[in-house]
């Protein structure tokens, strides 16, 4: 399977004197997409499967498949390996607020039984919808501007009295 994502970045996290690395993955949406869960969790799979196989890949390229037990072996990747955390953040630039499903669980039916759902993991969309943001101070690089130009486009003389605030 071969789908490609709009983005993908790797982040630093800092907490104390810890680096926590992740793989920020970025979808860019002009329009609600009602399969948006499963489709991030798609390619949030694939790019935990391309570090397995990454893995995998330099104890083949080392030949130390030898070294493996059956468990190793069969996974490709030791017990102490360790991939990197993969979040996918969905940037919906319409002017309709989002009506689609923020999670796998709201594309089930309502008569899907509580008993089933505490069986099916969800899969929670990390979206962001500039016309819902009313503070941008807090950005501090020019994307704050261009989702706060977003925001503004949806209303009547929203991009002249920007610049006029602006100026």
């Amino acid at each position: 399977m071969k789908k490609e994502r709009d983005n993908i970045k790797i982040a630093k996290f800092f907490k104390d004197d810890n680096v926590t690395y992740v793989i920020i993955g970025i979808e860019n949406q002009t329009e609600i997409n009602y399969a948006m869960p499963v489709r991030t969790l798609l390619y949030d799979a694939m790019r935990y499967d391309k570090q397995i196989e990454a893995i995998s890949g330099s104890y083949k390229k080392k030949n130390s498949y030898k070294g493996l037990n059956d468990s190793e072996f069969l996974s490709g990747m030791k017990k102490d390996d360790k991939i990197e955390p993969v979040i996918t953040l969905t940037v919906y630039y319409g002017t309709k607020e989002w009506d689609g499903p923020l999670s796998l669980h709201d594309m089930f039916s309502e008569d899907v039984s509580p008993e089933v759902l505490a069986l099916v993991s969800d899969y929670h969309i990390n979206l962001l919808e500039p016309n819902k943001i009313s503070c941008w101070k807090n950005f501090k690089t020019d994307v704050g501007i261009l989702f706060e130009m977003i925001a503004a486009s949806d209303k009547k003389n929203g991009i002249s009295e920007l610049i006029k605030i602006s100026r």
